[in-house]
């Protein structure tokens, strides 16, 4: 088994929590990366070795934002709503292929009603509320067998938009 056995990786990342008001939560985090192989990486199969290229899901500026609201509503219920948004710049996916993925930006929403005591909470949220598609591997397929393609790439997806309800119960 062959290994890339240097590559440079330096950087820095801010994560905060602010109590903007005694009822809302700012969370904010940001990161930014620098990251290269170095000249020792073994190529795989016939694809060009990365040699000075950014890691592979390294890219150079990451960040995310959270909101949460939080309101009591009567002297034993509160209700809630939360807003998140996460971005992912460009970033290789792929060991072997050469095209970065463009960056993505991904957002979530819920808002629910809970019992002060942490007894039980109901929310309806949403995942990925825009459908951003975005893949988060690649593969080579096999058994394709089409003479004009050197490889014929696969990808995995994230998740798409996906919405419901949940109620959470402690004992």
């Amino acid at each position: 088994m062959l290994n890339a056995s240097t590559a440079e990786v330096s950087g820095v990342e801010v994560e905060n929590t602010f109590a903007v008001t005694p009822n809302l939560l700012l969370g904010a985090s940001l990161t930014w990366l620098d990251t290269q192989y170095g000249d020792d990486v073994p190529a795989p199969g016939l694809a060009e070795a990365p040699s000075g290229r950014n890691l592979t899901f390294a890219p150079d500026w990451a960040g995310a934002i959270n909101l949460q609201y939080d309101r009591p509503l009567t002297d034993r219920l509160s209700g809630f709503i939360n807003a998140n948004w996460a971005y992912r710049g460009d970033q290789y996916i792929a060991y072997d292929i050469q095209d970065k993925q463009s960056g993505y930006a991904v957002t979530g929403l819920q808002v629910g009603v809970r019992t002060q005591d942490g007894r039980w909470d109901v929310r309806a949220w949403c995942d990925n509320c825009f459908d951003e598609q975005y893949a988060t591997g690649y593969f080579n397929a096999p058994f394709y067998f089409d003479d004009t393609l050197a490889q014929y790439q696969g990808q995995f997806l994230g998740p798409p938009r996906t919405y419901g309800a949940t109620l959470r119960m402690s004992f």
